[in-house]
């Protein structure tokens, strides 16, 4: 915003609310977006962001509460994403919705193409198309297909199309920074600041960076446990500051559990290194430990977890398993050194699609219970789904439904099952409760604890600080490529408090 000027307000939220099967996510919400201003929303895992740019697009209803937009005034019922966008307020999501069989210069003026008359303005198009993939530093073709487009080069073309093609004047982030490079971040949000100050537009920053909030944004509004606790500028708070308002009083330690003796060393990793993601790492594993990875994303800890099973193939440095050191260059190679993997993407690699609930559970253990000619032990069979069961259950109609008619938490219980039966030397999991439901959560939590570590060592990775201290023996802070920082269990300090300072680089 100019200096000395009047703030006018683009958005306000007043008495927000959206709740969920009895659960409270956005707890009456007041909130005020000036045209002109780049506001940042911030908060923890679960604070209810999220949920609160949806419904500032209209893509959720309001359970209760007001929208207000110039001269309109709406709430469940009369906000839809159709009037989000005729009032000039787009949402660009992590994961923007494009017609992945169509060209980027279709996707961009889809539903707002230029006209000559009755007649489409190729030319046009492709002059305006240009100029939008420039501002954003996206090199391309506008004829390829969006479907060969990566995540980065979607999110950019879907903030070239609202700000150069449909001239939104409220734009709302959720987290698109977390994905971009370091260079290819800068411009956007130095894109942002121009836009903000010479064009009036507001933006709505959802970001998990303390640091970067701080820098690119005017006001910073603090969410926690779904309600707004301050609303700040930036130029008058510290990142500290803005850490105690995130994390306020709430130090979640753990339910002290029966200690669990730690067997020998099972994992070992000396030295691993890739240009551009971690630098020099190194840590052990017992048997019956738990050890998660810490970190925003970018961190470094993202990487750590895929070289461990050959997805991220590291430049140098070891990694030895009950003694086989080896350097890791593929899952296969993982396999034989004895780590089982499961999947931050569940649904690309770990659920076998169109196949049962008892075919995608059996699935690395049917050789070793099929004969000579290949004929499967039923019985056994059953045997051993059961026992997996009477562990970490699922809901389903029978072994033999399609998998894909289960929920999302339940596909993840078939998926850990799975990984189970295999018993390696060492479990990788790479944030197991993402995208489950909140009753699947303390199971899957309670079979980490309980059944996993038993005889194996545990290596896991989860973007809420609260699920890192119940699971976890140890904890490992990454920061800017490099292990920073160890929680231990049992230590005062083995808070979510504390390592959600220590991820964010704010030591207190």
């Amino acid at each position: 915003m100019g200096a000395g000027s009047e703030p006018r307000a683009a958005f306000r939220t007043e008495k927000l609310t959206k709740r969920f099967s009895g659960q409270t996510a956005v707890d009456e919400v007041d909130l005020t977006i000036n045209a002109g201003e780049v506001h940042g929303i911030i908060g923890r895992n679960g604070a209810g962001k999220t949920v609160l740019v949806s419904m500032m697009a209209g893509v959720l209803p309001p359970t209760s509460g007001t929208l207000v937009v110039g001269e309109f005034r709406g709430g469940a019922g009369s906000y839809s994403p159709g009037t989000a966008h005729s009032l000039g307020v787009t949402i660009i999501p992590q994961e923007p919705e494009f017609a992945l069989e169509m060209s980027v210069i279709d996707n961009l003026f889809l539903g707002v193409p230029l006209k000559k008359g009755p007649v489409l303005a190729h030319a046009k198009m492709r002059e305006v198309a240009a100029a939008a993939l420039d501002a954003v530093g996206v090199q391309l073709d506008p004829r390829t297909k969006i479907a060969l487009c990566t995540l980065e080069e979607q999110q950019l073309l879907a903030l070239a199309k609202a700000l150069f093609i449909e001239d939104a004047k409220v734009i709302l982030l959720d987290e698109i920074t977390a994905s971009l490079s370091a260079a290819r971040k800068q411009q956007i949000l130095d894109l942002m600041r121009v836009e903000a100050e010479q064009n009036g537009r507001a933006f709505v920053l959802i970001s998990h960076r303390i640091s970067e909030v701080i820098t690119v944004c005017d006001r910073v509004s603090v969410l926690r446990d779904g309600k707004r606790i301050a609303t700040v500028p930036s130029a008058e708070t510290t990142a500290a500051e803005l850490a105690q308002l995130i994390v306020g009083d709430d130090v979640h330690a753990p339910v002290l559990d029966e200690t669990m003796e730690f067997g020998d060393r099972v994992l070992q990793v000396e030295g691993l290194s890739k240009a551009g993601a971690f630098e020099d790492v190194a840590f052990s594993l017992r048997r019956g430990e738990v050890l998660g990875l810490a970190g925003l994303d970018g961190s470094g800890k993202d990487e750590v977890v895929n070289a461990l099973y050959g997805l991220v193939r590291a430049d140098r440095g070891n990694v030895t398993v009950n003694g086989k050191t080896a350097r890791v260059k593929s899952p296969g190679m993982a396999r034989k050194l004895g780590v089982a993997y499961v999947p931050k993407k569940r649904e690309e690699l770990a659920v076998v699609h169109g196949m049962s609930v008892q075919d995608n559970i059996l699935l690395p253990v049917y050789s070793a219970i099929s004969n000579a000619v290949g004929l499967i032990n039923r019985r056994r069979a059953k045997e051993l789904v059961e026992a997996r069961m009477a562990v970490l259950p699922f809901k389903a109609r029978s072994l033999g439904v399609n998998i894909d008619y289960l929920s999302g938490g339940n596909r993840q219980r078939v998926v850990i099952n799975r990984m189970a039966l295999l018993r390696p030397d060492v479990f990788v999991l790479h944030e197991p409760t993402r995208g489950v439901d909140i009753a699947s959560k303390p199971d899957i939590i309670a079979t980490v604890r309980n059944d996993l570590r038993a005889g194996s060592g545990v290596i896991l990775t989860s973007e809420s600080e609260d699920e890192l201290v119940d699971m976890c023996d140890r904890v490992l802070v990454f920061f800017r490529g490099k292990c920073v920082r160890e929680f231990i269990r049992g230590a005062a300090d083995f808070t979510s408090g504390a390592i959600y300072n220590s991820l964010q680089g704010v030591e207190q």
